[in-house]
């Protein structure tokens, strides 16, 4: 999964919290885009445009669950909520912006639900020192059977977790480090508080 992901700026110096945020976010929908067409091109059956699509979503919220956890780790706890927020609201612009001819229009709010339902599992998982677990791991690979409700994909789980999610991982990890290097909180948390 060779893919290039642009997660550093051209313009030198500290970025704001929002504009790492918002770039996590796409970072995050890119990866997991390019998740689903290799197992696509594996041979895995997306039998219609609604599941191709709700799978890229599903794989972009468990990057967002991982990406929140290492900004807490990173960041620090000041910065994980608004961090979060932005990032899940970036996933849910791109997702509704990208919906294709066949997909079930989801609004915004839609996708902000769902992707706080999905947060809210993920939370009852062990993250150590900002690695997935493997119990998070099969709930990814759960979901993803669930969106792919297919006799033919019976093997997909174990492809999710042995195979796809560790690079996503790892792809995704490279991009969001880079990001948080720019990332400069002291000035930036202080106003981005203030307009709370």
């Amino acid at each position: 999964m060779a893919m290039r992901l642009k997660s550093k700026w051209h313009k030198k110096g500290p970025k704001a919290l929002d504009d790492v945020a918002v770039t996590a976010g796409y970072i995050a929908f890119r990866v997991a885009r390019s998740t689903v067409d290799e197992m696509y091109g594996k041979g895995f059956n997306f039998a219609t445009p609604q599941a191709l699509y709700e799978a890229i979503g599903e794989f972009s919220f468990f990057l967002l669950q991982l990406a929140g956890v290492q900004a807490y780790q990173q960041l620090g706890e000041a910065a994980f909520a608004p961090f979060v927020q932005v990032m899940a609201g970036k996933i849910a612009d791109t997702l509704a912006d990208n919906q294709e001819e066949g997909v079930a229009p989801q609004a915004r709010e839609q996708l902000i639900a769902k992707i706080n339902q999905r947060l809210a599992a993920y939370a009852e998982f062990d993250y150590p020192n900002g690695a997935v677990s493997y119990p998070a791991l099969r709930y990814l690979g759960h979901v993803m059977e669930e969106v792919l409700a297919i006799a033919d994909n019976r093997w997909l789980a174990e492809q999710v977790v042995e195979v796809e999610a560790p690079a996503m991982i790892k792809q995704f990890n490279k991009g969001l480090a880079d990001l948080f290097a720019q990332y400069d909180g002291a000035a930036d948390l202080d106003a981005h508080q203030e307009n709370l």
